[in-house]
């Protein structure tokens, strides 16, 4: 869903630009949420689209959020971190709980893993799995996007095709192709190590 999009916007606007995000859910903790508003926005159709999907602003515009409550200040944060943390809740329910797949530990990333408001909110929704960052994990949750776009120049390099049933393609995806640069030889070198070649 819109994810930290809104909650971003919210705080940015209650505090005229001070601060660009809800900083550890400080914002939302004094909040009230407007639950009307969060089913509302709930009945949007990407909603109900299967995984996996993707969308971002041209799909989910701040104006949207705001034409759907009259909720103001800490409250408007407060909203718009029960939108994200109930769409990532009722996605886990439908898509995976309910199916009855294995789910035992979601692992947070990017700005929501630090605000406190958004994981307590997913804690208490679904109770019976494990929530943390993704830094327990051994990766740093702030540069995840870098990290897998490392992974995927790693596959590209080693001859193991990107595409899969995850990235919503149908069957093969060719690798990327790879431009040798000045430091060719040492980056062979290190892949040989790595791989034990």
């Amino acid at each position: 869903g819109p994810g930290n999009l809104w909650i971003d916007a919210a705080a940015e606007r209650i505090t005229r630009g001070r601060l660009k995000m809800d900083r550890d859910g400080s914002l939302s903790a004094h909040g009230k949420v407007d639950a009307r508003a969060v089913q509302r926005i709930l009945r949007h159709p990407f909603f109900n689209k299967k995984p996996p999907k993707s969308t971002g602003r041209d799909e989910f515009p701040f104006e949207l959020f705001l034409s759907k409550t009259k909720a103001q200040g800490p409250s408007l944060v407060a909203t718009a971190v029960a939108v994200a943390a109930e769409s990532i809740a009722q996605s886990y329910e439908r898509w995976v709980l309910r199916p009855k797949r294995p789910l035992r530990r979601i692992f947070l990333c990017g700005g929501g893993a630090k605000n406190s408001t958004l994981v307590s909110y997913l804690k208490l929704r679904l109770a019976s799995v494990e929530i943390e960052s993704l830094d327990s994990a051994g990766f740093d949750s702030q540069y995840l996007e870098a990290q897998a776009f490392a992974f995927f120049g790693f596959l590209s390099f080693i001859g193991q095709p990107l595409g899969g049933e995850w990235t919503g393609v149908k069957g093969f995806a060719s690798p990327a192709h790879l431009l040798p640069g000045k430091n060719w030889g040492e980056l062979l070198a290190k892949a040989q190590k790595i791989l034990n070649l």
